[in-house]
């Protein structure tokens, strides 16, 4: 019965990864009540099993202690109290928005546990990695058919509105550039570890080119950089594992034997396979552009236009600058603990320079964001957090097992790609995306973790193989 239930569990958290993908990121009341109530039972039900079991078992990653660190910030925001006046004040400027961000925070939170304990696993990896490509795949399909035949309405059914920038199931071309940089790295990943087999590895690049031509078409600029941003961190981080894996594999056949003379099947560079790899798969996305037609994406990429939007070619300044300044100047007027979680839209007003025309909802830009809502305090959890992740993935990508470093060069990547789009949007402000996020963020800190713990007991077999060969002697 506990099998079937960690099955339902894994498989939940599957659930809430596609279900928030295609309700637009979850953004609209309905489809955020759907999935913190999915959420609230994954956790119902993990109750449930550590009871059948006896016993209480969480594992809890390092980068948890920011997240639940970010949570009680939010918290003690969320302090009011009535002066006496009779007026009521609090730390955030919206005190209600606090409120009402903290309870998604603590799902967040509990989704990447969820993952953390359910989908690390050796023999749940595989199944992950597919899943990914999978479904990942599919929303690139399903964004190019749907915005070469786009007709104004989502699914060809719903309306949108006054929207002039949707692309696939999302609300902007920029979060469905932004959900799809977590699903490129990884059939990369598993290609390059060779995690999977050879007609696979033709699949996973297919798919690759496949997820990386729908970015291109939904002129993003952000997501085109975060592409390329992506495909060099997992250049560079596959040819250190494969210089690595070559040093290792010359000291357990030889040992440390510098006359060592590798055959001449082992003398072509351990980097060359990793490069060419990625190379081909650039060449192959550059012939589907080709092929597609490229004069969109160079439209966009050199005025910055929306080809059938009407709006013209904007500045840096006229779309984002003003608003990175701005906000900025609410970071000063709040430098400790900030404006409040999820206080951004009601506090923006009382700080800008702007004539009020235009409503700024976030700040395109994630990490003034978290500054100007949480202040330093926010900013540090925030650091900490990345250092921790990325920690994890430096042990990771050193796994000897293909599926785990296979997985951990595909999440870091991932990670990657999404936080230099951040630079330049706010996709981690999307429940669906942050979740997508935060559930490779937790399978990498596990990854880690796993790969800490077999290196220390290689160390430890190691220094007692030599304690007794000093003995014997």
């Amino acid at each position: 019965m506990s099998r079937r239930l960690d099955q339902i569990i894994a498989g939940g958290v599957l659930v809430a990864i596609v279900f928030t993908g295609l309700a637009h990121g979850a953004v609209e009341a309905w489809s955020i009540a759907v999935f913190q109530l999915l959420v609230i039972a994954l956790i119902e039900l993990w109750t449930v099993r550590m009871v059948m079991a006896g016993r209480v078992r969480i594992a809890v990653p390092a980068p948890t202690l920011p997240l639940v660190g970010l949570i009680v910030l939010g918290l003690v925001q969320s302090i009011s109290w009535t002066g006496t006046d009779g007026r009521r004040a609090s730390l955030s400027l919206d005190v209600d928005m606090t409120r009402w961000t903290v309870p998604m925070l603590v799902i967040l939170v509990a989704a990447f546990l969820i993952a953390a304990n359910f989908w690390a696993s050796r023999e749940r990896l595989p199944g992950l990695g597919w899943f990914l490509t999978a479904f990942g795949l599919t929303m690139a399909v399903f964004g190019l058919i749907q915005g070469f035949t786009w007709n104004g309405r989502f699914y060809w059914v719903r309306p949108m509105g006054a929207l002039t920038a949707a692309y696939g199931p999302f609300l902007s071309h920029n979060n469905f550039a932004g959900y799809m940089e977590l699903f490129i790295p990884i059939p990369i990943a598993m290609a390059l570890t060779k995690a999977v087999r050879s007609p696979a590895r033709m699949f996973c690049a297919f798919a690759a080119v496949i997820m990386s031509l729908s970015v291109m078409f939904s002129l993003s600029r952000g997501g085109m950089i975060s592409i390329a941003a992506g495909l060099v961190f997992l250049a560079v981080f596959g040819v250190q594992m494969a210089l690595q894996r070559r040093r290792a594999w010359e000291m357990e056949e030889w040992g440390d034997d510098d006359e060592f003379v590798a055959p001449r099947w082992r003398r072509v560079p351990a980097w060359l396979p990793q490069a060419t790899a990625v190379a081909a798969i650039v060449v192959a996305i550059v012939v589907g552009l080709l092929w597609l037609g490229p004069d969109s994406v160079a439209s966009r990429l050199t005025q910055g236009e929306l080809t059938g939007s009407g709006q013209s070619g904007q500045n840096f300044e006229a779309s984002r600058g003003w608003i990175w300044r701005d906000t900025w100047t609410m970071f000063g007027a709040h430098p400790l603990l900030g404006a409040g979680l999820g206080a951004y839209r009601t506090a923006f007003p009382m700080y800008t320079q702007s004539d009020g025309f235009y409503l700024v909802h976030q700040s395109h830009n994630d990490y003034l964001q978290i500054l100007a809502d949480g202040g330093v305090v926010g900013g540090a959890l925030a650091v900490w957090f990345l250092i921790s992740v990325f920690r994890a993935f430096g042990r990771g990508i050193g796994a000897r097992d293909p599926w785990l470093a296979a997985l951990a060069l595909g999440g870091g990547a991932a990670l990657f790609s999404l936080l230099v789009h951040s630079l330049l949007d706010f996709n981690l402000q999307l429940p669906g995306t942050a979740l997508l996020f935060l559930v490779l963020a937790a399978v990498v800190a596990r990854i880690g973790e796993r790969a800490r713990e077999v290196s220390v007991g290689t160390e430890l077999q190691v220094a007692a193989a030599r304690r007794e060969v000093t003995q014997w002697r």
